[in-house]
């Protein structure tokens, strides 16, 4: 989780979606 860290946009964006998978996931 250190989406600050990635300074590139398209790293973040595959961080979120990696999150709201896991979180998915989770919740399900």
């Amino acid at each position: 989780a250190d989406m600050l860290t990635k300074p590139l946009a398209k790293d973040r964006f595959n961080f979120l979606l990696n999150e709201l998978g896991i979180i998915n996931v989770n919740c399900t």
